[in-house]
């Protein structure tokens, strides 16, 4: 087990974009928007083709979290650079057989205000972008409280039976499922608890979702569902936060 992860710096904080190529029906501005079900998708079907940003001042960075619609044996690269052309990897993965659409690309924390997303063999397929969150990462340096729900899988508020991977055995159907999260925290200090209020402000509570890793290293597309964090303070610098609750968006 591990600590959790947090990354809601959305790619949306860039001051311009650009590609290689692009196809008019899938702009890349599409990656902005925070939706899944919308995308990104070049007209080059090649090695060479690319999604970059331009913060315009170094932007640092140390995770880049992506949702994608890519086939196994893709490769793709974090990129960065001072002054392009010229870019540096400063980490690749490759789209394995499951196709997991979320990946994770990370690096020691660098400052630049040049960063990309890079596309490799792509075999005649296009690449496809969905989601695109890139910023310093905010660890939880505390493990949450027992008790809490930790990922159970759950369909209209109630959780799923063995059968259909949860953990309960009185729910016998199953329809559009997705993963909650119910984390208790006791005693956290002002660092930890400045990671949440960082997340709060930056999703503006229930409205734009953000990337979490749990402590098995899964990685999820999340959204809050309370508009406050909820800490209680208990003096000498620490907090509880009795109820953070997260849903998987589907």
């Amino acid at each position: 087990m591990s600590n959790i992860i947090l990354l809601s710096d959305n790619a949306n904080e860039a001051d311009a974009l650009s590609v290689n190529s692009e196809n008019a029906n899938y702009p890349k501005e599409n990656v902005l928007d925070y939706n899944i079900n919308t995308q990104y998708r070049s007209s080059g079907t090649s090695t060479g083709e690319y999604w970059a940003m331009d913060f315009t001042n170094a932007k640092g960075v140390d995770r880049c979290i992506i949702y994608h619609d890519l086939p196994s044996g893709v490769t793709v690269d974090l990129e960065r650079s001072t002054t392009p052309p010229s870019w540096t990897s400063e980490d690749q993965e490759t789209v394995g057989a499951s196709n997991t659409p979320i990946m994770v690309l990370s690096c020691n924390i660098a400052y630049y205000r040049y960063w990309r997303v890079a596309f490799g063999n792509l075999g005649g397929s296009p690449a496809k972008l969905m989601v695109c969150f890139i910023g310093n990462s905010n660890e939880i340096s505390v493990n949450y409280d027992f008790g809490s729900i930790q990922g159970e899988e759950v369909y209209g508020g109630k959780v799923l039976s063995t059968a259909y991977g949860g953990t309960r055995r009185s729910i016998n159907s199953l329809a559009d499922s997705f993963k909650e999260w119910k984390l208790k925290y006791n005693y956290i200090d002002a660092t930890n608890k400045g990671y949440f209020d960082t997340l709060f402000a930056n999703c503006k509570g229930k409205q734009f979702p953000f990337m979490f890793t749990d402590r098995d290293g899964d990685t999820h597309y999340v959204r809050l569902m309370q508009d406050q964090l909820g800490a209680k303070e208990l003096g000498g610098g620490y907090w509880n936060i009795r109820n953070l609750h997260f849903t998987e968006e589907i």
